[in-house]
């Protein structure tokens, strides 16, 4: 009998429990017909295209327009496509609704794959119906992403006789392009082929030797030849039991992923276990009875990422933990600890609802038994008893009172945790028990605006996108530990963190380091097939999942029903209250909007009014007008910017800043005191296959790029996110002790907006190298908005003698800079190590960038004397463009800082000659055996040669790619792996680049 996926309950951590990881290389494959990779699909003599020009095979029914141009820049095949925005008035019953239809009556029977091609197009959801030999299949196509690519449908039957057809056209509002479509020749060996091995995928005695290794937790573009795959894939991994792990009747097993994107279906020893929909939330199944227990076992998990939600990447596969849980046949399956204080008594009453599972055949009466405790200190307990039938649960509730000596508040700056241990107990006997860690914080939504423990707050943050360049969505600890200390370092304090459910470990370390969260369903748009009105039991299911998972946080104050709907009101308001009549009555509800400000818009048609606040993104326009709107319509909801943005950067480098970031502010600065905060976007940039995406696929709206690289963005948002205006300092005197300082503090309804309690003032000296030379602080006194500004005095007892600049920080009580100033006391030093290379009217230049600098430019002479010099920078390297071909050119590197200009470095001189420069190596790593290599694009790329070795003087190995922006490649147990790169466009075959020694590094600076 085949099972379901039970309830996922949040991921345990108790007595009487045994887990057991499936994280580590898994086999991994696919196979024809199940997916594609629309990067490197050419047409071929053996193709049949069919253009949307070709009047004897299209025919179109309805208005459609015809253009030459792609929108957003997106090439179209040949010249001219079709396109139709469909309105309401479209959809008419009993009429034909307006449609592209492509006749695909092939000259000679057999299969054929089928392909669409088509530049940007407006719509999420296009309807692509494909009529073939077997019947008639219909699809959905994100026309945002993927454009100007054959797009893989799959493989059908077509016959000369019949009537097949491709047809393009909308059920919703919405932008349609049609441009051409391709059918490609599929053998019918071929096919059986394929057909045979997806059949045999899921066999335990299947031969896997030859399949890739992939690692799990993971996806699979970790990988070159699946870097752009969207599709199924197959995963396979042999384990055997732990030897105390014997079958017993009253031990039940337990398989859990924690993620898989999109779609899953799991195979044990050769059997059926289940299927999971929806690729960010937690599923799990019991596989007691599918077990082996005495020899191999063999899992085997088809992941499907082929639907593009969004301008995010779909990173497929299994991208969270896989484990086995063994626990008792009754257990604790799920607690919610609901923290209430008292802020004028200082107590907290704690409620903890406690769910017991019976997954044995009898009734269990079991006691139930919380303990509450700060560290290894118990604080209280509760017990309770209950009664649960035969396959069933049930919940009790446990109230435990805490006293203001054993209270202590979760605060951004000061994250106090606790966590709540309940014990099962049957006749006396501990059955099972679970640890859940919780926060005491009371937050409070007024028309005025928003209170965390009984203060007004108006607080910053940062939309950080699920994703790195090299791990995508799989996150490793790593990197979440260092976005979340950047993002704190950058005045976060409260997000709508990303559309999706967050990796768990993200918003433990948000509990742990401070930062307040919206966590939000993966619902973009509501066209969506996957989502089915009335009920929309898929949506509910990701919510109970997410809720269930999450709900004891502190970090998470809010729910978000879903991001940038239309057409919305019925599911916002059912989705609101589901949440709060079943999953959680006690945080905060909304869905993100961007329509309802809109003059159109009223509360009778937006469901902006069914929110506790308004969640409201803004883009390309300050947002005053906005805002009185808004308030217009709905006066009692204050508002939160879940999203605001000036516009992507235009191109990959680190100079990229927002120079209308403080006029943006500027407009709720003293202003609007209902706008409780504001999240930019991005924190990081992110891989996207959308429309105007750089020619690394990467795009680019980040404070740190894709490998974490500051941008001067950065800074800025530092600056403009800090709760005081400056620090600073008078100039130092070596002679002297001592120097004075002043703090002034944003005002009461400025923004951000908040007490510092327990801050510190750090002093450093540092030499030129960055080197600390001393460090001291001070403790602050409490700080409160519109306070006068802070006055004090630093000092030291001796000046060091190498002492290059002084740097202050103010400081939060748990480790975390609100702002920074450095004072230097000298230019930079000299450059070293100028290198450059050249292509016909190019030259780049590289440096050994010095500690002491901030920026750096070259200077030139030309061959005509003439002496120029390029932009200031903070990239790795310089670009003078626009040269003279075969001109001889000496320049030099300058460093900056605020004293000044550095002595110029040593001349080099340079030829304008070859063809092309090579690629920017933005960063290269090593890592679990593989060099991990990021660098540029340009838009007539075609194939990219990397040389390598451990040794710069041996790059022996070589690899040839057509991968944009990043490869790797095994390296075996090397640590460090020196590399150049070149690139070939356009027929041009460019210089090698400088060479690059990668080490272990993750990160890039």
């Amino acid at each position: 009998m085949l099972s379901s996926p039970s309830a996922y309950t949040q991921q345990p951590s108790g007595e009487d429990e045994q887990v057991v990881s499936l994280g580590s290389e898994w086999k991994f494959n696919t196979f024809f017909g199940e997916g594609s990779d629309p990067h490197r699909i050419q047409a071929g003599p053996d193709d049949i295209v069919i253009d949307n020009a070709n009047d004897d095979l299209v025919e179109v029914v309805g208005n459609w327009g015809r253009k030459t141009e792609g929108d957003r820049d997106t090439k179209l095949w040949g010249d001219d496509y079709r396109t139709r925005f469909y309105t309401d008035a479209d959809f008419v019953p009993g009429e034909s609704l307006p449609a592209v239809r492509f006749d695909t009556t092939p000259p000679r029977a057999g299969l054929f794959e089928h392909f669409i091609y088509y530049p940007f197009g407006h719509h999420l959801t296009t309807r692509v119906r494909i009529a073939h030999a077997d019947g008639t299949d219909t699809q959905h196509i994100s026309q945002r992403v993927r454009c100007a690519q054959w797009v893989s449908l799959g493989v059908y039957r077509l016959d000369p006789g019949g009537d097949h057809f491709l047809e393009m056209s909308a059920i919703t509002p919405g932008g349609v392009a049609a441009d051409a479509v391709m059918l490609r020749p599929v053998s019918d060996a071929q096919w059986l082929a394929s057909r045979a091995d997806i059949r045999n995928a899921p066999s335990p005695e299947l031969d896997d030797s030859d399949w890739d290794a992939i690692p799990v937790p993971g996806h699979w573009g970790m990988r070159n030849e699946y870097s752009n795959y969207n599709g199924k894939g197959w995963y396979r991994r042999s384990f055997t039991l732990p030897q105390t792990w014997q079958r017993d009747e009253s031990r039940r097993i337990r398989l859990r992923f924690e993620a898989v994107y999109h779609v899953a279906r799991v195979f044990l020893n050769g059997r059926y276990v289940g299927r999971h929909q929806g690729g960010l939330t937690p599923f799990e199944f019991d596989v007691t009875d599918q077990l082996n227990f005495d020899g191999t076992n063999v899992l085997a998990v088809e992941a499907d990422n082929d639907f593009l939600v969004g301008a995010t990447w779909n990173w497929g596969g299994i991208i969270r933990d896989v484990s086995l849980i063994q626990t008792s046949d009754v257990r604790v399956s799920y607690q919610y600890v609901h923290a209430e204080p008292d802020l004028n008594a200082g107590t907290a009453a704690i409620q903890t609802k406690v769910r017991a599972t019976n997954d044995s055949t009898r009734q269990r009466t079991v006691d139930l038994q919380t303990e509450l405790y700060d560290g290894d200190r118990l604080l209280g307990s509760g017990t309770a008893t209950i009664t649960v039938p035969a396959k069933n649960d049930r919940e009790a509730t446990i109230n435990i009172d805490l006293k203001p000596a054993d209270v202590h508040l979760w605060h951004f700056d000061r994250p106090h945790m606790y966590h709540a241990k309940t014990t099962l107990r049957e006749n006396g006997s501990s059955q099972h028990s679970r640890s859940d860690r919780f926060g005491i914080r009371k937050v409070q939504i007024k028309p005025e605006g928003l209170w965390l423990n009984g203060e007004k707050v108006r607080l910053a943050g940062y939309n950080r996108v699920s994703d790195h360049r090299y791990w995508g969505s799989s996150e490793p600890e790593h990197v979440l530990r260092h976005d979340v200390r950047l993002m704190k370092n950058a005045n976060a304090n409260f997000m709508r963190i990303m559309h999706g459910t967050q990796n768990k470990r993200l918003i433990e370390l948000c509990d742990e380091n401070g930062i307040l969260l919206f966590e939000e369903v993966n619902v973009r748009e509501l066209t969506n097939p996957e989502l089915t009105p009335p009920d929309y039991p898929l949506t509910r299911q990701w919510l109970r999942e997410m809720i269930e998972r999450d709900v004891n946080h502190p970090s998470i104050i809010g729910w978000s029903v879903g991001n940038e709907l239309s057409n919305h009101y019925t599911y916002v308001a059912k989705m609101i209250d589901y949440v709060r009549r079943e999953l959680d009555p006690h945080r905060l509800v909304s869905c993100v909007s961007n329509t309802g400000y809109r003059d159109h818009e009223t509360p009778e048609t937006d469901p902006l009014g069914e929110s506790d606040v308004m969640l409201q993104n803004c883009y390309m326009q300050r947002p005053t007008t906005m805002i009185e709107a808004l308030h217009r319509k709905w006066p009692n909801k204050p508002i939160f910017f879940s999203e605001f943005g000036m516009g992507k950067f235009t191109e990959a480098s680190l100079d990229g800043s927002l120079p209308e970031l403080d006029q943006w502010n500027a407009c709720i600065r003293g202003h609007f005191p209902f706008v409780i905060g504001a999240s930019l976007w991005t924190y990081n940039d992110y891989r996207s296959g959308y429309a105007q995406t750089l020619e690394d696929e990467n795009r680019a709206w980040g404070l740190v790029n894709v490998w974490r690289q500051k941008r001067r963005l950065f800074a800025q948002c530092r600056s403009e996110n800090s709760p005081v205006l400056d620090i600073q300092i008078d100039a130092v005197n070596p002679n002297q002790n001592n120097a004075s300082v002043k703090i002034p503090i944003r005002g009461r309804d400025d923004y951000p907006c908040f007490t510092m309690q327990d801050y510190d003032l750090v002093w450093q000296f540092r030499d030129s190298d960055g080197n600390t030379l001393l460090t001291e602080s001070i403790d602050l006194p409490t700080l409160q908005p519109g306070d006068s500004p802070w006055t004090g005095t630093i000092h030291w007892q001796t000046f060091p003698t190498d002492a290059f600049d002084l740097v202050a920080r103010l400081v939060t009580p748990n480790g975390f800079t609100r702002y920074e100033t450095v004072q230097r006391f000298a230019v930079p030093q000299k450059p070293t190590g100028a290198t450059a290379i050249a292509s016909h009217d190019s030259i780049r230049v590289f440096f050994d960038r010095p500690a002491s600098a901030d920026e750096w430019f070259v200077r030139c002479i030309g061959p005509d004397g003439t002496t120029t010099e390029s932009k200031r920078t903070i990239d790795p390297y310089v670009d003078l463009s626009e040269l003279t071909a075969g001109g001889d050119y000496q320049v030099r590197v300058i460093t900056s800082n605020a004293k000044g200009d550095s002595v110029p470095s040593q001349p080099i001189d340079v030829t304008t000659d070859g063809t092309i420069l090579p690629p920017v190596i933005w960063h290269a790593f090593v890592h679990d055996g593989r060099l991990v290599v990021g660098y540029s694009a340009q838009p007539d790329d075609a194939t990219y040669v990397v040389q390598y070795g451990e040794d710069e003087s041996d790059l022996s190995s070589e690899l040839q790619t057509d991968l944009r922006g990043m490869l790797s490649v095994d390296v075996n147990d090397a640590k460090s792996v020196s590399l150049r790169m070149k690139r070939i466009a356009s027929g041009k075959e460019s210089g090698w680049s400088n060479i690059v020694n990668a080490t272990e590094d993750v990160f890039a600076e």
